[in-house]
């Protein structure tokens, strides 16, 4: 230790260290200045270094809740997408965090009206959709800049038949599945994250019936699900993050044709909704996250539409569905069950869909009988619901 500076004067400012091997690490060593009122040559069983700490977990992207036409920009501003009257696709996002939509522009395509669009937020930030055309080839157009302008229509080819199901990879590739016509899934990704992407590759086996979902297991692991034409819920399953995938299983049920909807909890389950033939709501949670999988039970209600399963900032997970009156209900987790269904209200016809706000506020956007978009949105984190508004667009 040769010149640390000390705020004396008198006493050696100077020690010599010889390190003599074997060495090893002393933990009552210290940097900090002191007197050494006597020279000396110390043999010292030091180490020149301390030993590295244990690298640190990996840090994933956030979890994939982008099956639906509402997402996140990386700002934090709500944003939806949806096909206009002219084919093409719109959005309509909040100007500021946590606020009303005041903003609207055209991204452009052309789709036949009544397709889903699905969006998906790259590693950088910026917000790419999706959505398929006439002829069953997959098209896209991605903001330039986080928050910014679109590119033009680019295609990812395809023969896809049902709507399009969107994941994060671990790494932040997005990842693509659709049913082709054969009622197989397939799926394309990017080949590096923010890049280009692949060809349609299969996850053939089991024939579906119903547009796919997937999410990413708190291990980092994607798992997409989707009803099977036996109506059973099926799922399959990177064996690794960012890897291969595993042969589908069954989850059992008897299932409408409708999309799941998946949601994790807080601890890393992911929580599957679905509706079965009997018009009710259906739903299964992993047993522990990463793992097996519980039964599927009924939480009740009543729809032909999909539903809607969201994540309330304390934790309590919230569905939503459209019932064959067109009434839009809702129902969540309370003292260990499930609330009775509550209403929000009628005159709703279709998609509705969930996001949480910045401040854990969740966000629930739906199509009217009017054909124009309709939000609700909670007045505290896990409190009640402000009244059904118009916030524009017209949805063919």
């Amino acid at each position: 230790q040769c010149h640390q500076e000390i705020t004396c004067a008198g006493p050696v400012r100077c020690r010599m260290v010889m390190c003599v091997p074997p060495w090893q690490f002393d933990a009552s060593c210290t940097t900090a200045s002191a007197t050494d009122n006597r020279t000396g040559e110390h043999n010292a069983p030091c180490n020149t270094s301390q030993p590295p700490p244990p690298p640190p977990p990996p840090v994933y992207p956030p979890p994939a809740r982008a099956n639906t036409w509402l997402a996140a920009n990386a700002d934090g501003r709500l944003e939806l997408f949806h096909v206009g009257t002219d084919g093409a696709i719109w959005n309509r996002w909040q100007g500021t965090k946590n606020g009303g939509f005041t903003g609207n522009g055209r991204v452009g395509g052309r789709f036949p009206l009544g397709s889903e669009v699905v969006v998906g937020r790259n590693s950088d930030g910026r917000m790419e959709v999706f959505c398929v055309a006439a002829n069953g080839n997959v098209h896209h157009m991605w903001q330039s800049t986080a928050g910014g302008g679109w590119s033009g229509v680019a295609s990812l080819g395809g023969w896809i038949v049902k709507p399009l199901g969107i994941g994060h990879n671990a790494d932040g590739r997005l990842e693509l599945f659709g049913l082709a016509i054969n009622n197989q899934l397939y799926h394309c990704y990017q080949l590096s994250p923010n890049g280009m992407w692949s060809d349609w590759q299969p996850l053939t086996g089991v024939p579906l019936a119903s547009p796919p979902t997937a999410a990413r297991n708190a291990d980092g692991r994607m798992e997409v699900f989707a009803i099977g034409t036996d109506n059973q819920l099926w799922h399959r399953y990177q064996v690794v993050p960012n890897g291969g995938w595993s042969t589908w299983q069954s989850l059992g049920g008897s299932c409408k044709p409708l999309r799941p909807a998946v949601t994790p909890y807080g601890d890393g389950r992911l929580h599957v909704a679905v509706v079965g033939t009997d018009g009710a709501v259906w739903h299964i949670a992993q047993v522990v996250p990463n793992g097996g999988w519980n039964t599927l039970t009924s939480l009740g209600g009543s729809t032909n539409q999909p539903v809607a399963l969201g994540a309330n900032a304390d934790g309590r997970h919230e569905v939503f569905i459209i019932e064959p009156d067109f009434d839009l209900v809702h129902s969540w987790e309370s003292g260990g069950g499930w609330s009775p269904y509550a209403s929000f209200g009628g005159g709703m016809t279709r998609w509705p869909a969930v996001y949480p706000n910045a401040d854990g506020r969740l966000d629930l956007v739906v199509v009217g009988g009017d054909k124009v978009i309709w939000r609700t949105a909670q007045v505290a984190p896990n409190d009640i619901w402000t009244p059904l508004t118009q916030i524009g667009g017209v949805v063919p």
